[in-house]
Order: C-alpha cells, then structure tokens, then sequence
C-alpha cells in the first residue's frame, strides 16, 4: 500500500508501469475525491486494471461498482464474476458478500446453505447497503 505522503503524480506514475497497489491506490483517490477530483469512471479504470493483475480488492472494488453501476454499466453477472475470483483468492470481504448475494440470490440462484453464507439471513436492504458502502473503498 502505497504511504500517504505519496503524490497522486508519482502513484499515476507507477500505475502506468504496472505497479497493481498503485493501480488500486489510484482507484481509491478517484472515488473517494480525495487528493482528485471525484471520478468513479476514472476509479473503474484502475480498479480493473489492478484486478486485472489479480489484486483481490481491486477486484472486490470492481464488482461493486457493476453491482450499483456506478461507474460502470450495472451488470450483476460481471459483479458475481469479479467477487467470485476475489473470493476465491481467500479475500475474506469478498467471501462474505458473496455469501450475501447468494443469500439473497442476487445475481445467482438463491442458496442458504452453502458455505460461504454468513450466520442469519439478511434483508435486501442490508445486502444492498453491504455491496454499495463506501466502507470498502476506505480500506
């Protein structure tokens, strides 16, 4: 993780050779709107560019924005794609919203039984509250 006294220029510039915890850094300025203007279509870029490299919470990122589509077209299919690698990785938030959308089988078939669906049901609400919260993004 990058420290934060570090500039937004010189994170671009590692971004831009590839460096994913610069690429996710940047993903993170852009959608919070701080040390840049507030982004979120710029924030998807570099969120994917990061998960692309296999970075569990850029990945986990990117599903949220195509869950809200926010940034992004929503598309819960793409959403359950990317929380699926990221859960597999062993990333625990993305384990943990994965259970939820199977809870509430959102974007897949309804399962409350499997292994990975946290302890109670939850509301649609909260689900949507998890998927969406900003909380994430200010890791």
């Amino acid at each position: 993780q990058p420290s934060n006294a570090e500039s937004v220029v010189s994170l671009r510039e590692r971004a831009d050779h590839g460096a994913a915890d610069a690429q996710l850094a940047l993903g993170k300025i852009y959608f919070a709107g701080k040390k840049a203007p507030k982004d979120v279509k710029e924030a998807a870029v570099w969120f994917r560019k990061a998960a692309d490299q296999g970075n569990a919470e850029a990945q986990e990122n990117l599903a949220r924005l195509y869950y809200t589509g926010n940034g992004l077209p929503q598309d819960l299919s793409e959403a359950v794609r990317w929380v699926r690698v990221a859960a597999d990785q062993g990333y625990a938030p993305a384990q943990m919203v994965l259970g939820l959308l199977y809870d509430e089988g959102s974007g897949v078939p309804k399962d409350v039984s499997g292994p990975l669906v946290p302890h109670g049901r939850r509301s649609r609400q909260r689900t949507g509250a998890v998927l969406s919260g900003k909380l994430l993004f200010l890791r």
